[in-house]
Formats: structure tokens, C-alpha cells, sequence
């Protein structure tokens, strides 16, 4: 499945970036080394769960298992708990030693020693202890590699040679080297593990198993919240692995499009990015979803299985394009798809012995044994509801409680049956619903964990990562998570924790969150997105965040003292090509409320006019962006003419609507070589400058501003060739912006790369040479092989090449050019076209 298996141990943030570095560099040679999967495995994450269920799939086809360790993690889990049987790291090494061709390379961090002595034993003799010298002498071999700050890059070398050992890679350390294509693969998703316990659906598992093998690619599992569709599916996944070259398994959010283009759930490999258009926009959403959706069905068959979970709408009108492909497909759902595609309905298990073993085998305690006289009763009351069932008996096992007095308690609340679907997440008269709200009381739920639950339901069904959740709600929800999972309130999903569906719907719906009570976890969510941390995520991280203030925001309508953070935070977090639309919506939503607020003319309603055009520029791909976005400057800019600014927030925002001003009119100019919009242009830029340098110095947080200033000042001189001019405000600009970021700061690149294209206009061929070979390497790290920088980046170098006469390397970089332009581009486009027909002698 994998060659390499790199994983990290410990809490340092240090080392998670050394854990990126590693990773980064093994994805860049893949095609050398092999397919590397990366887990950041954490205690408290469902992925450990997973590892321990079935490390096999991890380490049993994999060559090198790459574990770096800090010494707090591995005195705590190796060296201190050795009766622990579950300690992560011993799996991992006693799954090692099962695997005679794995190879181990162990990487340890500075504060700690190999010799290091441990209760009187150095740690070298604790795992021969525990191994065996012969074994350990295998799987080492010798002492691990030790991370040294200094020498970061030196150590992933260390570590890449490690794993080439033939040192194939160091051929392909030249920038000028042609890429060569691999063919496109739908990568599995790591987590379709069932729980351990699982009672009977032997004769669905059978069926569905059938309908497959007649020839049916759709398959839905219908029936009520609870019932175990979600459990049979993956059930079926489990079982039938070795039918399936790839199995993905999704939770369905809200529209096929959104499920689709998701990277967590169809993760193409190599990558497949959206197309940017000669005009340096990118592509819709819609156009990215239908080509990416058509790849998937070009290179799957019916090898692939894709399970999509809580499918519970009737009414996707994008549902019937999925359905073209060879894949199996199979849905859960609590609605009728019965008289379309073939559908299995989940009825509560028949089987009363199958019924005992659900309880019994979710029930640890010592009052209800197997012939227990009211165990049946007690059963049927519920209606054989299987998730009640696991509820109940866990619930027991902690109160202690007897069956007898369990059905007593469940007579006093009024809870008779649970034989009602729940139709509709909005339907409160279902008896579902109540009987659940009911059950909140039986089950001697603290307020505590209630107000937990309450959170939870704000969060996306597929779950949300345990360290956001320790940050929003305090170190003392992991505690109360760890007993909820016990009881089943709380399951893992593919990212983390969630509540199950039905459990979600009912706390939403029925017992939701008041604004006032909200309000700290709204603050601490809205300050992970804040502009400072969003703006430098991956798009992956983006998007998760946005997953979860969608919903959030859908929780809470309306903009008040309680929720205007989050309304502020959501909509620069959306506007960073994530969710554009939700973004512009979310300033004009904040700009209405600023006009009832303060009046129109007001320092916040030039700022959300400002955010609003700021959002349609940096998203050329909306309908109309240009116009929209001057029709907003426009209105941002009258607005700010009018008021008087104090502080650096005002004087950084004013700077910031005058440099994309700047920035549109030099657009504009290049468009139509008005020379007027030039003059417009330079007027903004120097508006700009001045006001930087009047009010955001050395001292001020919005220094970086300034930097901003010169950049786009610069742009001017570009657009109207005085090179000369430009070269010395991005100098000043790359200045400022490494000694506030360092060099690999995505606005470090962005003047990094404006400066190599003045140096090529120059005539520095070779100075433009060395700056755009740093560049693409640093994109290369960011972003992958398939982006637009890096594409940019790298047409310069070879424009470079050709004014040298340099050959060799100009068709070796035009080679590769031509490949990552046919991903990002289209091959109809007419800027590849140039580009295809491009010579040395031209």
C-alpha cells in the first residue's frame, strides 16, 4: 500500500514542522522512493484507534517506517508503561519485527541520548530487553539519526538516503530535471474501520455482497437514525477489501460538488488541481467538480468501492452525474430511494440472541447476565433500536443499574417506543426526537456534557480534531469525551471527534446553544481562523476550518455582539479562495449592519466595502469580479475620503483598499494601454507609499504593510518598463518581509518571484536564475509540483535559458513546463499553445 510510513511522537510544534519537512521532502521524490503516507498520530485521535485495530494495514506492505520520537514520548510510552500492551510505539515496533524486509529508521530529538540512562539502564538495553538483541539489531542496526536544529535540512537528507539507499535521488536534485508523468490514482481513504463489535446483518452483508456481484453499481442502506447502516457499510468494506483495489469512504456534506472537489475524501494522485485561465483566474468550483468527478470515473472500475454516509436528502441535483461511473457505490440514507436504485431497508435486528449479544457485548458490569428474565423486555421497550440498545447497556454498566430498574426508569419518562423514523432534521414532533430528548434525563447526563454535546452539534459530522477542541473548550472536554466515547454519545470520525448523526440532529434541533452561552467557544474558534493564522494555511486546513464555520454560522443567522467575530473571521477565511461567494455575502452582511449601526459613513463600512472588492479581485473566477470589485473600492474609497482614521488598524486598512486600487488599475492598463489608468495607477501606488511610510513604521504590527506598498508601487514601474525603478522597492520590500517572516513566507516568495521577472527584464539572466530556482523549490514544498506559482516561476527560468543559449536546459525545463501547463491550463489553452511553440532561435 505504502513504501514509506512516516510518523511523529510528541507534542512539540517544532517537531510536527521537522515531521512536514520529512514529509515534503519523501512526496517530492516519490516517483524515486516510493508512496509515502504521513500520520500525525495523536493519543486522543481516532487514527491511533484505527492504527491499533489493524496496524497491518499500515506497516504490512511497507519498506521503511520513518518514527520520530522525543524523549518525553517515548520514556512515557515505551520505557515507563512497559506492562501497557496498547502503547502505540511497542505496536508499531512489534509490527516491525513481524516484517522481515521492513526497515525501521528511528530519529530522535536533541535532549535525547541513545546511552541515555533510564533507572539505571540506557535505553539501547530496555529495547533489547524487551525485543531481543538479534531483533533490535535488525530493525536499527544502529543507533538512530539525531535531530539537530542546525542541520534541519542535513537530516532530511540523512533520512531520504535512508530510504535510497541506490542515491537515485540526488540525480534528481536539479531544478532543470524533466518531471516525468505518472499516471493518475484515486487514493484510498485511511479510516473505513468498523467497530469491533458487530452482531448479525449476516444475511445484508450477503445481499449487498449479491447485488454487486450481478452487475448492480448503486446500492442504497435505508432505514431510521441508529439502526446500524453506517456500521453494516463499513462492515462490508471490511470484509470485501481484498475485492477493491481502492475504497473511499465519505460523509456527505451537502451537495455531491462539495463531496467531490473535497481532498479528504477523492484524493487524486498526482495531483489534479483546478485550471487557472490566461488571466490568472481559477476555474469554478463547477467546472472543477466535473472534471475532477470525470477523471475519477476514467481511471476507476468496479475495483473501487465509494461509500457516502448520511446521504439523507432526496433532492441533490448533481446525484445522477455520480452515477455514471463503474465504481460500486454504496449509500447510507433515512430516505426512500427504494422506487429508483436498489435499496436495502435496515430493519431492527429480528434475532432476539443477536439482540442479547448487542447489549451484552456493549455491557462491562456485573448486574445483567446472559439469561437475565428482563433482558428481553428491556429490549423490546426500545424497539430493538440498536444504537439505544448500546446506549442503555453502557449506561447501565456505569450506574449499575438492573434491567428491572432500567424499565421502570424508562415507564417514568414516558419512553415506550422508538418505532419512528425521523423524517426530517426539522420535524419536532417526531417520537424519536423526544423520546431521545427523554433519554438525556435517563442517562444521568451531567450539564457539563451536555453543554459538550451541545458543542459538538456545531461541528461537521465528520468530526473535528482533538487539539482544536482542547484550544475552543478547555483542556477538561478531552476528559468528558473520553467518558462519552465510553457510553457511545461520542464517535470518531474521519477527522476527529463527532456525535453520531442522530444525536446531532436531536441537540441541534432541540436543545441548541443560546448566543450568550456560545459566545467563548464562538470567540476561541474565530481566533484559530483570524486572519494572521488563516491566511498562511494549506488549502486542505482552509477548507476544514470552513466546514465547521459553515455550520457554525448556519447555527447562528444573524450578526450580534455574540457572533460578530466569528462573522468577521468566517468571511476573511472564506475569502481566501475557499468559499468566495460565502465570503462577498458575509461583507455585505457586515456592511448592512454597520450602515443600521453607525450610518453609511463610518471607518467599518469603508473596511467591509474594502473586504468585499478585496474578494472579488483576489477570486477572479466569480461572475463579474472586476467590475464588482471596482463598483466596491469605489464605494470604500468615498467612504474613507470622508472620515478621519486613528491608529494603525485604520491607516493599514486605507493603505490596503489604495494598493488594490493600484493593483486594478494596473489591470486595467494592461488590458486596454489607456494611459490614463497608468496615471491612475501610479497616483493609488504613490497614495499608498505615502501613507505607509507616514503611519505603519518598524514599530507599528502593520509594518509588513509597507512592504505591501513598495511591492505594488513596483508593479507600476513593471507595467510602464522602468525596471530600474521597480528593482529598488522590491528590494526594500523582500527586506521587510524576511526580517518579519523569514524567507519561506508565502509574501517572502510573492516579492521573491516579482523580483526575478524584473531581473530577467534587466538582462541579470543569472541572478533571475538562482532567485527563481529558490522560489520553485519553495513552492514545490508549499504547494506540490502542480501550481500556478511554480509554473510562473519556472517559465521565467527557461525564458532565462533561452537568452543564454543555454539548450540542454531550456527544453528539459520547457519539457516539464508543457506537462504541469497541461494540468494547470488545459491543453486548449492559447498561453500553452506560445508556449508549445517556443524555440531557442525565436
Amino acid at each position: 500500500m505504502y513504501r514509506n510510513f512516516i510518523c511523529y511522537r510528541g507534542g512539540s510544534s517544532a517537531g510536527i514542522l521537522f515531521a512536514d519537512d520529512v514529509f515534503k521532502a519523501a512526496k517530492r521524490h516519490e516517483d524515486v522512493v516510493g508512496k509515502t503516507y504521513y500520520s500525525l498520530v495523536r493519543e486522543d485521535t481516532g487514527e491511533i484507534r484505527n492504527f491499533l485495530n489493524d496496524p497491518q494495514r499500515y506497516l504490512g506492505e511497507t519498506s521503511n517506517f520513518i518514527m520520530l520520537l522525543t524523549k518525553g514520548f517515548f520514556d512515557g510510552f515505551l520505557l515507563h508503561d512497559l506492562p501497557n500492551p496498547d502503547s502505540v510505539t511497542r505496536v508499531e515496533i512489534e509490527q516491525a519485527l513481524k516484517n522481515p524486509t521492513l526497515k525501521f529508521i528511528p530519529v530522535v530529538f536533541p535532549d535525547f541520548s541513545w546511552d541515555e540512562q533510564v533507572d539505571g539502564q540506557s535505553s539501547k538495553d530496555i529495547l533489547t530487553r524487551l525485543y531481543g538483541e538479534e531483533s533490535m539489531r535488525r530493525i536499527v542496526g544502529s543507533p538512530p539519526i539525531q535531530f539537530v536544529f542546525d542541520y534541519r535540512e542535513q537530516v532530511v537528507d540523512k533520512i531520504l538516503s535512508e530510504i535510497d539507499p541506490s542515491g537515485t535521488l540526488g540525480k534528481r536534485k536539479n531544478a532543470d530535471a524533466v518531471d516525468v508523468p505518472r499516471p493518475f490514482r484515486l487514493e484510498s481513504t485511511p479510516s473505513v474501520i468498523p467497530k469491533s463489535i458487530f452482531c448479525g446483518r449476516e444475511e445484508i452483508l450477503a445481499k449487498i455482497k449479491e447485488y454487486f456481484s450481478s452487475g448492480e453499481r448503486v446500492i442504497f442502506l435505508q432505514g431510521i437514525g441508529g439502526i446500524g447502516k453506517t456500521e453494516i457499510a463499513k462492515q462490508y468494506a471490511k470484509r470485501n477489501k481484498s475485492q477493491y483495489d481502492t475504497i473511499i469512504y465519505a460523509t456527505y456534506n451537502g451537495s455531491i460538488p462539495e463531496l467531490i472537489i473535497s481532498q479528504s475524501n477523492f484524493k487524486i494522485d498526482p495531483q489534479f488541481p483546478p485550471r487557472v485561465n490566461d488571466d490568472g483566474s481559477q476555474e469554478s468550483e463547477l467546472s472543477y467538480y466535473r472534471r475532477k468527478l470525470e477523471l475519477i470515473q476514467n481511471i476507476t472500475n468496479e475495483r473501487t468501492l465509494i461509500i457516502i454516509d448520511n446521504f439523507d436528502v432526496m433532492n441533490d441535483e448533481h446525484f445522477s452525474e455520480l452515477l455514471e461511473g463503474k465504481y460500486h457505490l454504496l449509500l447510507t440514507t433515512r430516505c426512500d430511494y427504494s422506487r429508483l436504485y436498489p435499496a436495502i431497508k435496515i430493519e431492527p435486528l429480528e434475532s432476539m440472541e443477536q439482540l442479547r449479544r448487542v447489549f451484552l457485548d456493549n455491557y462491562q458490569g456485573y448486574m445483567v447476565e446472559e439469561d437475565d428474565e428482563h433482558l428481553d423486555e428491556l429490549i423490546n421497550m426500545v424497539n430493538r433500536h440498536t444504537y439505544t440498545i448500546e446506549l442503555i447497556a453502557q449506561h447501565m454498566e456505569n450506574s449499575g443499574q438492573t434491567t428491572q430498574e432500567m424499565i421502570e426508569v424508562l415507564r417514568q419518562e414516558g419512553i415506550v417506543s422508538l418505532n419512528e423514523e425521523v423524517r426530517s432534521s426539522s420535524d419536532k414532533s417526531s417520537a424519536a426526537y423526544q423520546n431521545l430528548l427523554k433519554m438525556f434525563k435517563v442517562f444521568n447526563l451531567s450539564d457539563e456534557e451536555k453543554t459538550l454535546l451541545q458543542h459538538l452539534a456545531l461541528c461537521p459530522l465528520t468530526g473535528v480534531d482533538p487539539k482544536d477542541l482542547r484550544n475552543w473548550l478547555g483542556v477538561g472536554a478531552l476528559r468528558l469525551v473520553k467518558g462519552l466515547e465510553n457510553r457511545s454519545w461520542v464517535i470518531t470520525g474521519t477527522a476527529g471527534i463527532a456525535l453520531h448523526p442522530i444525536i446531532a440532529d436531536v441537540v441541534r434541533y432541540e436543545l441548541p446553544l443560546s448566543e450568550e452561552k456560545a459566545k467563548p467557544f464562538l470567540d476561541a474558534f474565530a481566533e484559530t481562523i483570524k486572519e494572521e493564522k488563516s491566511w498562511h494555511f494549506p488549502i486542505d486546513v482552509k477548507a476544514y476550518y470552513a466546514d465547521i464555520a459553515l455550520r457554525i454560522l448556519d447555527a447562528f443567522p444573524k450578526i450580534s455582539d455574540a457572533t460578530i467575530k466569528l462573522y468577521k473571521n468566517a468571511e476573511l477565511l472564506f475569502s481566501f479562495s475557499v468559499k468566495p461567494e460565502k465570503a462577498v455575502a458575509l461583507c455585505s452582511d457586515l456592511y448592512q449592519h454597520y450602515v443600521k449601526e453607525k450610518g453609511a459613513v463610518c471607518y467599518e463600512c469603508a473596511y467591509y466595502a474594502f473586504q468585499a472588492g478585496w474578494t472579488y479581485l483576489f477570486n477572479l473566477q466569480l461572475k463579474d469580479s472586476a467590475q464588482k470589485a471596482r463598483e466596491w473600492f469605489e464605494l470604500s474609497y468615498g467612504v474613507f475620503v470622508q472620515i478621519e482614521l486613528h491608529g494603525a488598524d485604520e491607516y493599514a486598512a486605507y493603505g490596503h483598499l489604495l494598493s488594490h486600487l493600484c493593483r486594478l488599475y494596473v489591470l486595467t492598463y494592461e488590458g486596454t494601454k489607456d494611459p490614463k489608468s497608468l496615471e491612475k495607477a501610479f497616483d493609488f501606488g504613490r497614495q499608498c507609499v505615502a501613507n505607509a511610510e507616514a503611519h505603519l513604521n518598524a514599530d507599528s504590527p502593520y509594518y509588513s504593510r509597507l512592504a505591501v506598498a513598495y511591492m505594488q508601487l513596483s508593479e507600476v514601474y513593471v507595467a510602464s518598463e522602468e525596471y530600474d525603478k521597480a528593482l529598488p522597492l522590491l528590494e526594500e520590500s523582500y527586506r521587510i518581509v524576511v526580517s518579519l517572516f523569514g524567507e519561506d513566507d508565502p509574501d517572502a516568495l510573492n516579492v521573491s518571484s516579482r523580483k526575478s521577472r524584473v531581473l530577467y527584464h534587466l538582462g541579470r539572466y543569472e541572478e533571475a536564475v538562482a532567485i527563481g530556482r529558490r522560489n520553485i523549490e519553495a513552492y514545490t514544498r508549499f504547494n506540490g509540483e502542480i501550481n500556478f506559482l511554480r509554473f510562473e516561476q519556472m517559465a521565467l527560468v527557461m525564458m532565462c535559458f533561452k537568452k543564454q543559449r543555454q539548450a540542454e536546459a531550456f527544453f528539459a525545463m520547457k519539457e516539464s513546463i508543457l506537462r504541469i501547463g497541461a494540468s494547470l491550463l488545459g491543453e486548449d489553452s492559447p498561453h500553452l499553445k506560445q508556449l508549445q511553440k517556443l524555440t531557442l532561435d525565436d
